[in-house]
């Protein structure tokens, strides 16, 4: 009988040191997915900086381009035929900075806009 008590025992501890065992190696393993996740988001972040980097080298470019051929733009239709030749990305790039640019000149109204008011109620006040 002991030796079955003493079977019982080895298979239990077994059975535990399975169980912590298979714990440790979850955490390996997720730890590893983790610093493998984290350098894969890193790699996009920089793959997509170089795109945006590229294709702002290429709109440059494109438009050095067409001012070359046509010396200035004079109308809506020579600015027309300078988009047509780029592509969507570098279509959505300028779309980008357009959006940054009028944002920008809306905050800086607003804060001229504000120092005016200002002026306008030291004025009053005095």
């Amino acid at each position: 009988m002991e030796a079955f008590t003493e079977n019982v025992k080895k298979v239990l501890l077994a059975g535990v040191g399975a169980a912590a065992t298979a714990v440790e190696k979850t955490q390996e393993v997720t730890e590893e997915l983790i610093k493998k996740g984290k350098s894969l988001v890193e790699e996009g972040k920089a793959a997509n900086e170089e795109l945006k980097r590229d294709a702002k080298v290429k709109v440059k470019s494109k438009v050095k381009e067409a001012l070359n051929l046509d010396d200035e733009i004079t109308d809506s239709e020579s600015l027309e035929e300078i988009l047509k030749q780029l592509t969507p990305l570098e279509r959505q790039v300028i779309r980008e900075k357009l959006d940054i640019l009028e944002r920008e000149e809306t905050d800086d109204k607003k804060v001229s806009d504000e120092d005016e008011q200002k002026k306008e109620e030291e004025q009053t006040a005095q």
